[in-house]
């Protein structure tokens, strides 16, 4: 392991540790020191170790006391100031990490309230569809001092005028609830009048309004459309795309030489926004608990499967053309991959992705030897320096695990099942064995992605969410590839429908595409079976068995590489641990554990 790599993972470490003590919400250090602050400091002692090894090192010399120090030096020395501006430059992007706003007094609900609240909302994030955050500035409380008097001279009594009290304090930041077809864009400004039925929650009722608070919200409330008084949007150039988009999939499509009309059922609906557009929110109760318990909740958020779906579509027919490490070939897709981003809200999960993808695209033009373990490093590091509070979230773990899983694993697994794999084909039956031939790769290419994807982030899931669903391989198999098809025939349907509506071509391509969401919901449906999505109460047997499988898995294809097994016996052991995690573990469960 090289000085280079070495500094890296001494750099990210010390990094995450950091990120973790200082976490604004429940780090140990939140109390006493902002993210932001911290890494200045950091920087600041950097830059003074800094300039003092470069000046020993001019004055004295790489070798220092027989130290050798031009191994752990670069050429040039200056080169070691990239470490302070690096730490300043997460001081920097940590600014807005700050903790999570205090409601003041009188603002969350109360069963003895006798008040008004009015307050202004302004949205400035929008976490899924229905549930928005927005900078609130309460603008005044009425009070309900009123009683019914008889003036002299007036045979009714009459109410006297509440008692209106101005209130000035900062403004703060509060999860917003709405219905899902009501989300309010980014911008979005609301003047709303609160009775106490409808007054804002406290976020410590229960976890999931606890888990509000990383968003910096200081209460919950659901905004219902007779609260508002007045609204004014101006949506960006954005909003109005995304609004678009969604709203071309909600509404009918003419079918080809017909005047009759078709249209996603809400079910498949759902599905298609929710793959579109990243948010899995956009499913209803039962079709997200379907898949849920089917393991492919992923293929609903956005994440790296989406971004790598569309720059493999680019990404595969140039590289046919000019080769697969030319700069026409990766740097094209790489700019609708951040079209995608963009559209998207710069969500972190696609960041990460994005990350990943620019480093592969620069290796074509710098024409260097980057190995799997530095492409990931430097993607962390990447990550930690713009978006410093995602690098300790479970998105980001789970997204590390299952690229880490596939680029480490992949490769070898490929290379024992395709081994002095030849058959020998006659010339009568040559075109049905090469498609039979194709069909079977395809499927056990999806499978052995999934296995290695899953391998390391299997425990994660069972630690943290104490469940797991055992028909996920099988699943991941069927639809992701499917959901790689429909993907870009649904974009490719928009921006036809918006160029040449309701022509043959854009009539057949919707045709086509609802037709396969509704096969994608339909193959959900079938393959369920509620009994195979399991909720540990005491996750640990199985949680240690996800753990082995991970292990027996490396020390076999470590075995293999060593000639200490032979080929059929190492495919039947990869065979045997891919079935433990999918419908053979759940039996395994059931007899060894369960019972």
């Amino acid at each position: 392991m090289g000085p280079t790599r070495i500094l890296k993972i001494g750099l990210l470490i010390t990094v995450l540790l950091f990120l973790w003590l200082v976490d604004p919400i429940d780090g140990l250090w939140s109390k006493r020191i902002t993210p932001s602050n911290l890494f200045v400091w950091v920087g600041f002692l950097c830059f003074c170790v800094s300039v003092l090894l470069i000046i020993i090192s001019d004055l004295v010399g790489p070798n220092l006391n027989g130290l050798h120090l031009s191994g752990w030096l670069p050429a040039q020395n200056t080169t070691l100031l990239i470490i302070p501006i690096y730490f300043f430059g997460i001081s920097a992007f940590s600014r807005n990490w700050l903790p999570a706003d205090i409601a003041p007094d009188g603002w969350l609900s109360s069963k003895n309230s006798r008040m008004t609240i009015h307050a202004n909302l302004t949205i400035i994030e929008e976490i899924r569809p229905g549930l928005v955050i927005a900078n609130t500035e309460w603008l005044s409380t009425e009070h309900y001092t009123g009683r019914l008097v008889r003036l002299p001279g007036q045979k009714k009594k009459v109410r006297t005028a509440n008692y209106i009290q101005s209130v000035n304090y900062p403004p703060f930041r509060i999860a917003v609830q709405t219905k899902t077809k009501d989300t309010p864009t980014v911008g979005c400004e609301f003047t709303v009048k609160l009775t106490p039925k409808y007054f804002a929650k406290s976020l410590n009722e229960n976890q999931y309004l606890q888990s509000l608070r990383k968003y910096g919200a200081s209460s919950y409330l659901w905004l219902s459309p007779w609260l508002i008084q007045s609204s004014k949007c101006k949506p960006d150039l954005r909003s109005t795309l995304v609004r678009g988009m969604i709203h071309q999939i909600t509404v009918a499509k003419k079918l080809p030489f017909s005047d009759d009309e078709i249209r996603f059922s809400d079910e498949s609906e759902g599905i298609a926004l929710g793959m579109l557009t990243g948010r899995a929110g956009w499913m209803n109760r039962d079709t997200k608990s379907l898949a849920r318990g089917l393991g492919i909740l992923h293929v609903f958020a956005a994440s790296g499967l989406h971004l790598g779906i569309f720059y493999g579509v680019l990404y595969w027919p140039l590289s046919r053309l000019f080769g697969p490490k030319h700069g026409l070939a990766t740097v094209p897709p790489l700019i609708v991959a951040f079209g995608y981003v963009w559209l998207l809200n710069f969500p972190v999960s696609l960041v990460r992705a994005f990350f990943f993808l620019s480093l592969f695209a620069l290796r074509s033009f710098v024409h260097r030897r980057i190995t799997t373990t530095d492409h990931i490093l430097n993607t962390a590091l990447l990550t930690a320096l713009f978006f410093p509070e995602s690098m300790i979230s479970l998105s980001a773990l789970l997204s590390f695990s299952a690229v880490g899983g596939i680029l480490y694993l992949l490769s070898p697994i490929e290379k024992v099942f395709n081994e002095n794999h030849k058959l020998k084909e006659s010339s009568r039956f040559r075109p049905v064995r090469s498609l039979l031939k194709r069909t079977i790769n395809f499927i056990r290419m999806q499978g052995q992605i999934g296995f290695v994807a899953s391998l390391p982030v299997t425990p994660s899931l069972i630690y943290f969410f104490k469940a797991y669903g055992f028909l996920s391989p099988i699943a991941n198999i069927l639809l992701v590839p499917l959901a790689g098809v429909l993907l870009p025939l649904l974009v490719l349907s928009i921006l036809t429908h918006l160029s040449f509506p309701n022509l043959f071509f854009d009539q057949f391509l919707w045709f086509i595409v609802i037709h396969g969401f509704e096969l994608m919901l339909s193959i959900m449906k079938i393959i369920q079976i509620p009994e195979y999505f399991v909720k540990f109460e005491n996750p640990i047997p199985i949680l240690l068995i996800s753990i082995s499988i991970l292990l027996v898995t490396v020390l076999v294809i470590w075995l293999y590489y060593k000639t200490l097994l032979r080929r059929k016996l190492t495919i039947i052991l990869l065979l045997s641990l891919f079935a433990l995690t999918g419908p053979a573990g759940y039996l395994v469960f059931w007899f060894f554990i369960e019972s």
